[in-house]
């Protein structure tokens, strides 16, 4: 991508941890498979980001309810 708009402003990471590492990102956006939705979530809430979840946000009730405690500490 860098190549294609002639700067360097696209990177990819390998690890999640990397991009809920960066200050200048506040928010993000998880699209992941189901399963990894919550756990995706949770490190990003737990880094102070902002999330957006595509649907479904997990494969069961159990797991949403824990993400939503977690949402209201």
């Amino acid at each position: 991508m860098n190549q294609k708009y002639g700067n360097k402003d696209c990177k990819a990471y390998e690890e999640y941890e990397d991009v809920l590492a960066r200050e200048d990102i506040d928010a993000v956006l998880v699209t992941s498979c189901d399963h990894w939705h919550v756990h995706l979530a949770s490190a990003a809430i737990r880094a102070g980001k902002d999330v957006y979840v595509e649907k479904p946000l997990s494969p069961s009730l159990a797991w949403s309810w824990e993400l939503r405690k977690l949402i209201n500490e």
